[in-house]
């Protein structure tokens, strides 16, 4: 079993009921962008990776902004809902774990983002995967995730999905520090922030 296998797994059985909230999804990465986006000091026409897209909520606001992007996510199911969800637009979905080295070469995005990813990584995980999304990144990485704010249900789902949850939220702005040169953290909602690494 190789690392990260049996979060691969909850992914897939649970890639239906993820698509249940794409809409919704979409909702509210959409305002988030529309607010923030001008603080990831993007150049022109930016190509975007998103990492562990699962049903490509992300990945389909980017695209109606204007912007080249590219989906990867180890569990096919979610894959599947990204596709279908999608279909017409010209978005790449592809298979791709960060623990075992995305395929693709070194500084080949302008950013890389991951939306509530980080966070269900075992600590020594975190560390592999910002450096493989700090290697394909020629800018910025931005993790959007939980904050310090505590939520019974957040911690309940976290529980269920066995998460590391709570050692992220108190140590991801250190663990971000140790992979950037720059970083900063900029609280977008009650319970989430972005974390943003610059090389």
């Amino acid at each position: 079993m190789t690392v990260g296998d049996s979060h691969i797994q909850t992914f897939q059985w649970v890639a239906p009921i993820y698509g249940l909230f794409y809409n919704m999804q979409k909702r509210t990465y959409r305002k988030t962008l529309a607010r923030y986006l001008k603080c990831m000091n993007l150049p022109p026409h930016p190509v975007f990776l998103d990492v562990g897209c699962g049903t490509g909520a992300l990945c389909s606001v980017l695209y109606d902004m204007g912007y080249e992007v590219t989906g990867v996510d180890p569990a096919e199911k979610m894959l599947s809902v990204a596709k279908r969800r999608n279909a017409g637009k010209n978005i790449r979905f592809m298979v791709g774990n960060a623990l075992e080295g995305l395929p693709f070469a070194d500084d080949s995005f302008d950013c890389v983002c991951a939306a509530f990813v980080a966070h269900g990584f075992a600590a020594e995980e975190r560390q592999k995967f910002y450096r493989e999304m700090k290697r394909v990144s020629r800018g910025s990485v931005v993790l959007n995730d939980f904050n310090r704010r505590k939520s019974i249900l957040i911690e309940a789902v976290e529980r269920l999905e066995r998460s590391d949850y709570k050692n992220f939220v108190n140590q991801v702005e250190d663990e971000m520090r140790e992979h950037f040169a720059l970083t900063q953290t900029i609280q977008i909602g009650p319970g989430t922030a972005w974390y943003i690494g610059r090389k």
